[in-house]
């Protein structure tokens, strides 16, 4: 199917008119699902502007949408999935918003369609030449699958890499969500019979457009680290470990007290002053005065802070805090911990508290202890105490304000058995219930939750009983009655890798690897989410 010739004059002049324009922020959430409507919503727009969109089915060339194809013509247009090809939407509200609705139509060949979304806003004139467009959008990829289904992205890490770290941030550039991916290793756990090797590579994961931006290597090579966004689009990078040689006991990697800074104004990573100690898998939590809050962790062996083994990981445990001012840019002393920790997981409750559960003490055992340390982090007491004691597991704040944890290790160290638990924490009464156990073990999982109508929590990738890769097993819970079901199996292994809900809603496998120590190459693939 030809494109009509007002459709070309037409974008003639969104050619011509790019240079000079305010940007408006473009997100696609709820599903892309076929069959299922699929929600979009305009933000940063001047009140009461005639809003327009484009969508095409073709690469994007400099952000910007550039033609449209015949298949799209074919499967979408003729479906009345679109009232045109450029069409007219409404009129943004007082703040400057506008959302809108198509379903996505179940027709054959709709899953192997990428569409392309962006909105664009007239002047008021409705001239024509370099000020004919008032704002455009950043561009948004949507991939229709049906429920449950995974679609394997173009772009993957270049390398895979074990214990890297992701963390969700905004930023300037074109609005769209980012997920900065740091650092990693060769192997999902440290032995001493192999080469523990990391690196200092690290790349920005665009949700919108489901792209992998390779950025400055940081200034150091780690893994085990804390990535920290600070909320300005900055992100504190803190400790971890890397390779360091070998000693008559075999391979052995260092656990660093360095701390980096990225800043997306500067596109470098910044060295920043170090922490008062060296530390790795180690608990960061932003305080709502925007300080840092760094938890325990593994301090390592010996004068160079050494360690040969994942049991050592877990024997040098620390009871130290330490709180980092991004203002002054120093480290304070914190408040220190009842019991050494390691492999414990924080997160921030409403009410700005900062939550800390299990780990491994000093004992050498996962324990069960809840920590409660005040908005100001400067004291900490004992709240609760779970039902079974754990480490390295998942916790995700419900929307309900509920806390889920899953999953884990319990047991002590040489005897760690996975978990299939699961129990639920209410932090106004201060008390667990035991909840449905998930379908298989897991430890180190990565949990997320949906959005927009769909709570269900996701959990995939980690490690099984003998700490062998699990990365293509998918779990959900459903916080509404407490079910738990297996999804379907991820194309590919993703151990290790790292799980975040992209801006249609769906699930994003952005990194991971598979069970044989190695770089490899890390194949990225996403899920329409499954329903409630």
């Amino acid at each position: 199917m030809k494109t009509p010739i007002p459709l070309l004059l037409f974008w003639a002049l969104f050619a011509s008119s790019l240079i000079a324009q305010n940007r408006s922020t473009l997100d696609c959430y709820g599903g892309s699902i076929i069959g299922e409507p699929m929600w979009s919503n305009i933000e940063n727009l001047r009140p009461q502007m005639p809003v327009f969109a484009a969508f095409g089915a073709t690469a994007a060339h400099n952000g910007f949408l550039v033609g449209i194809s015949g298949d799209l013509d074919d499967l979408l247009w003729t479906r009345d999935l679109y009232q045109g090809r450029f069409f007219y939407l409404g009129h943004s509200d007082v703040n400057g918003k506008l959302s809108f609705s198509r379903v996505i139509p179940d027709v054959p060949g709709m899953d192997q369609i990428n569409i392309y979304i962006q909105a664009l806003t007239y002047d008021s004139s409705f001239s024509s030449g370099p000020d004919m467009f008032d704002s455009i959008s950043n561009l948004v990829l949507c991939k229709p699958a049906y429920e449950g289904e995974w679609r394997d992205h173009e772009e993957s890490l270049p390398a895979a890499a074990h214990q890297a770290h992701a963390v969700e941030m905004t930023t300037a550039r074109g609005g769209a969500l980012q997920v900065l991916i740091t650092g990693g290793g060769n192997a999902l756990f440290q032995e001493s019979a192999i080469k523990f090797e990391t690196t200092d590579l690290a790349y920005q994961w665009d949700t919108t457009l489901q792209r992998m931006n390779p950025l400055p290597n940081m200034t150091e090579q780690r893994a085990g680290h804390s990535a920290t966004p600070l909320g300005n689009g900055k992100v504190l990078i803190s400790g971890g470990m890397h390779y360091a040689g070998a000693d008559n006991n075999g391979f052995r990697t260092e656990v660093t007290n360095s701390v980096e800074m990225w800043d997306p104004e500067m596109w470098a990573f910044v060295p920043m002053p170090p922490m008062n100690e060296p530390r790795a898998f180690h608990q960061a939590v932003l305080l709502d005065d925007g300080r840092v809050l760094v938890i325990g962790g593994s301090r390592g062996f010996g004068n160079d802070s050494a360690l040969d083994s994942f049991e050592q990981t877990l024997a040098s445990g620390m009871r130290t805090t330490e709180i980092f001012d991004p203002v002054q840019g120093t480290w304070t002393q914190g408040p220190n911990l009842p019991e050494k920790n390691v492999g414990g997981r924080a997160i921030k409750d409403p009410g700005g508290a900062v939550l800390l559960a299990g780990g491994i003490n000093s004992q050498g055992a996962a324990q069960e202890v809840v920590y409660r340390f005040d908005p100001q982090a400067t004291y900490v007491n004992q709240v609760a105490m779970m039902n079974v004691p754990r480490a390295f597991f998942s916790m995700v704040l419900l929307r309900d304000n509920r806390v889920l944890i899953a999953g884990g290790y319990e047991g002590s160290i040489g005897s760690l058995t996975s978990l299939d638990s699961t129990e639920l924490f209410d932090p106004g009464s201060q008390t667990f219930s035991v909840s449905t156990p998930l379908p298989e073990s897991i430890a180190f999982g990565t949990a997320v939750q949906g959005i927009l109508g769909n709570d269900m929590v996701y959990i995939t990738g980690g490690s099984s009983e003998n700490r062998s890769v699990t990365g293509t097993t998918l779990m959900t819970f459903n916080p509404g009655n407490e079910s738990t079901a297996s999804g379907r199996t991820s194309n590919q292994d993703h151990g290790g890798g790292i799980v975040v809900m992209v801006g249609n809603g769906a699930i994003g496998v952005v990194s991971g690897a598979g069970s044989t120590p190695g770089w490899g190459q890390a194949e990225g693939e996403s899920m329409a989410p499954m329903g409630d």
